[in-house]
């Protein structure tokens, strides 16, 4: 009898009207503004990965370093691993510099491979892109799922022994918590703001390429 809001059986946001089990709400407080508590879902998928494994002094690659491979970032570094962001676009590894973060380009010289690798891409190509910067029995964390289905090599998993731990969902409450302290900053990814009435619009904002930075539309409701 699973349902999932807006996905499978159960209307989403954008119907007139929504209905919700009671424990699946959570109370944000009053001191953490909209702009950071509309992240709560993502951070949580975020925070997932350290409920499944530990990060601390690991040599952590975030590989594609869009709104989700950003908060991944910052849950790995504050958790004590040491990170690197991954990005084709020179545009992002001049701002992610800037801010304080490690980067590589793909045609940059790797002075070393990684202990784990998190796959945020959203595209299928970063599963091989993933294996080729691991250390032999390193760790690959899978964020992505694609519609497209291509044929996959698997033997450098085998030949290298690598684990592969598919992520998902996470926990609500420590995400709430984080972005409440200010532990994470997620503003930086909103590209703009939106009144609902100019939906068709934000809808092309949001789809369109002129944004290397990938950064997050919003709509202003209240």
């Amino acid at each position: 009898n699973r349902t999932v809001l807006g996905i499978l059986e159960r209307d989403g946001a954008f119907a007139q009207y929504l209905t919700l089990p009671l424990p699946n709400l959570h109370a944000i407080p009053d001191s953490l503004p909209l702009d950071r508590a509309i992240f709560t879902e993502p951070l949580a998928a975020a925070y997932e990965i350290l409920e499944q494994t530990s990060v601390t002094e690991k040599d952590a690659l975030i590989l594609g370093p869009g709104k989700l491979g950003l908060l991944c970032a910052q849950v790995l570094r504050n958790a004590g691993a040491q990170v690197t962001l991954y990005t084709r676009h020179p545009e992002q590894q001049e701002r992610w510099k800037s801010r304080g973060w490690k980067t590589l380009l793909p045609d940059d010289p790797a002075d070393r491979d990684f202990d784990l690798v998190v796959e945020t891409t959203g595209s299928p190509e970063g599963f091989p892109t993933a294996l080729s910067r691991l250390k032999p029995r390193g760790l690959l964390i899978l964020k992505t799922t694609t519609a497209d289905h291509p044929p996959l090599d698997l033997a450098p998993v085998v030949i290298h022994e690598i684990t592969v731990l598919g992520s998902r969902c996470g926990p609500f409450p420590p995400a709430i918590e984080a972005l409440t302290r200010g532990a994470i900053s997620p503003e930086d990814t909103i590209r703009a703001h939106f009144r609902l009435e100019e939906a068709a619009h934000a809808f092309r904002v949001a789809a369109s390429s002129a944004d290397p930075l990938r950064r997050k539309v919003v709509f202003d409701i209240s």
